[in-house]
């Protein structure tokens, strides 16, 4: 192959990389939630850049080139430094309430935390819509609704459930045929609930009180969960 041709080879080459590249950015600017997909699309770019960098630093006489030159070169190809150094900037820092209502829903969340539910049989569960998708996925049980706008009608009865009275709750859950309600104190979703309706259905529940149709169901000690038996 004669050296103009290669060239051109690599000027194709690194226009692919470009576009790759470029669709990755038109995807943040369009999408925050694109990131995995764009960190994806970055990927044969970030691979092109280390196999041209990382030889000649190892390939280096110098001791400290091979060494801190090749890690440093690695965080910067790779994208790692970003996450190191984000948290030295003063920006967003979450306050204690925010702190709290993270730690809540993580917990929530958690593996072994749902699998406890498992100890009741398979039954519909009516809980918020971010728990939906997890706790399908993690026990035996089936949910209501899942954040995804097909699911439109399904999340706005959650809404209507948690934000009306204990009575349109009642009926709301019944006509999708639950027999659990399970709720996550504090949780981010939890949250929208007790700021828009301070005297509906959730918020009651929030302050301890609970209508004469639930009862309350035992979960482990440290359980972050409640549930509850819909009569």
């Amino acid at each position: 192959m004669q050296p103009g041709a290669r060239r051109d080879d690599r000027a194709v080459g690194w226009a692919a990389v470009a576009l790759f590249t470029a669709f990755a950015c038109a995807m943040l600017l369009w999408q925050v939630r694109a990131g995995p997909a764009a960190q994806l699309l970055a990927i044969p770019g970030a691979t092109a850049l280390g196999w041209l960098i990382l030889p000649r630093l190892l390939g280096n006489r110098s001791v400290a080139v091979r060494v801190l030159g090749t890690v440093s070169a690695f965080l910067i190809v790779s994208g790692l430094f970003a996450g190191m150094l984000i948290q030295y900037f003063p920006i967003d820092r979450p306050k204690p309430y925010e702190k709290r209502v993270n730690m809540a829903t993580g917990n929530c969340l958690r593996t072994t935390v749902l699998l406890a539910l498992d100890k009741y049989p398979p039954q519909t569960v009516f809980t918020f819509v971010d728990m939906g998708p997890r706790l399908i996925t993690i026990t035996h049980h089936d949910a209501i609704a899942g954040p995804y706008h097909r699911n439109g009608d399904a999340i706005l009865d959650v809404q209507h459930a948690f934000g009306g009275t204990p009575d349109q709750a009642h009926a709301i859950i019944r006509r999708h045929g639950a027999t659990m309600l399970l709720l996550c104190p504090n949780a981010a979703e939890s949250t929208n609930y007790k700021a828009r309706s301070p005297k509906g259905f959730y918020a009651e529940l929030a302050k301890n009180e609970v209508p004469a149709w639930l009862t309350p169901l035992p979960l482990p000690a440290k359980s972050p969960l409640r549930l509850f038996k819909v009569d």
